[in-house]
């Protein structure tokens, strides 16, 4: 079976189990947090395009962080894309084991690490968006630069909770002429490719307020702080998220 999902099969993939909001953690504290979306992708994948061009859509609204991961495992079939890395295709193999699906996919949508769909599928994408939206679940994160080529995060408290932070550092666009594999011919846009991770430690549910540097600052570059539970299920599931600045 090709890495990419059968439409068959998209349905059976999408029936995953509804996750409660995290002790002490209230629907006000959550209100306004922003959702994490992650799009893995490829541009050695005839079917990731479209999802691409989902997530530019996503990318645009803020109450939505759209991170792109590209995975390695298409390298092999006539493209290399110039942005895949192994640490992206073990992350999504995490959710693979986290979510107890048969293998991984392109393209795949995660969101805020407890759901996932085909990431070309608009309705289900969205539908899940606006679930965890209403749900709640995130613990209060903020990120801000301070104009030295640092950020300054904050942290609410969270008795019971316990979490670890890692820092995403993105492109905002890039464009490539592929000239081999299944888009030869093809101009395609990507959007907020994860070029850089940071592990910013632990979190143990007390109040946070650190300043951290930037990892690689350059123009065009965005960050987002992601937040990732150490107990529960899924193991996967985002606590909180926020990105640096304004949206893209």
């Amino acid at each position: 079976m090709t890495p990419r999902i059968l439409p068959i099969l998209a349905a059976a993939l999408l029936a995953l189990p509804v996750i409660a909001r995290p002790a002490g953690v209230s629907a006000a504290t959550a209100a306004g947090a922003p959702v994490l979306v992650e799009l893995f992708t490829s541009q050695g994948c005839s079917s990731c395009p479209p999802a691409d061009a989902f997530l530019k859509e996503l990318s645009g609204r803020d109450d939505v962080i759209a991170l792109s991961f590209h995975v390695d495992y298409w390298d092999r079939l006539g493209w290399r894309d110039p942005y895949a890395s192994g640490w992206n295709t073990r992350r999504q193999r995490d959710y693979r084991d986290a979510f107890a699906l048969p293998y991984v996919y392109t393209p795949q949508m995660v969101v805020d690490g407890r759901d996932q769909a085909v990431g070309s599928d608009r309705s289900a994408v969205t539908a899940l968006i606006d679930r965890h939206r209403r749900d709640g679940g995130a613990v209060p994160v903020t990120l801000d630069a301070r104009g030295d080529g640092s950020a300054r995060l904050v942290v609410a408290a969270s008795p019971g909770l316990s979490g670890r932070l890692t820092l995403f550092g993105y492109d905002r666009e890039h464009r490539t002429d592929v000239g081999a594999g299944e888009n030869s011919g093809r101009r395609l846009l990507n959007t907020n490719v994860v070029a850089v991770v940071e592990d910013w430690g632990p979190w143990s549910g007390e109040a946070l307020d650190v300043t951290r540097p930037l990892p690689d600052p350059r123009d065009g570059r965005g960050y987002a702080l992601v937040l990732t539970a150490t107990g529960g299920t899924p193991r996967t599931r985002v606590l909180g998220a926020a990105r640096l600045g304004a949206a893209p």
